[in-house]
């Protein structure tokens, strides 16, 4: 069963104050630049490690820039035998423009 949900920045807002676990896939100067607190950053090479630790059971909501990559990131996890993983329609531009401050910044000019 490789299905997953798509949700809008109100429903993974939910998810994230229950802790839902966050996987950004954009490229690693944007993930520091600006993300979802306590997201975790995957691409090619970390992948895999996270796919081995992590519960079948969890929620998983997967971001990208404008919610267009992570469809196909969703899609594979789901693939993994994962229950309950959802893509961020709008990604996290949209996130950024309705849930400002529930942004971390790791770079500080």
């Amino acid at each position: 069963m490789s299905e997953f949900k798509r949700i809008s920045t109100n429903e993974a807002f939910n998810h994230f104050q229950q802790n839902a676990t966050f996987v950004d896939i954009r490229d690693l100067d944007s993930y520091q630049q600006a993300h979802i607190p306590s997201a975790t950053h995957l691409d090619n090479q970390s992948i895999h490690e996270f796919l081995a630790n992590a519960e079948l059971e969890d929620t998983i909501i997967i971001y990208c820039y404008h919610g267009h990559s992570s469809l196909a990131a969703a899609h594979f996890v789901a693939e993994q035998g994962f229950s309950n993983v959802c893509s961020l329609d709008g990604g996290f531009t949209a996130w950024q423009q309705s849930y400002p401050e529930a942004c971390a910044n790791t770079i500080k000019e």
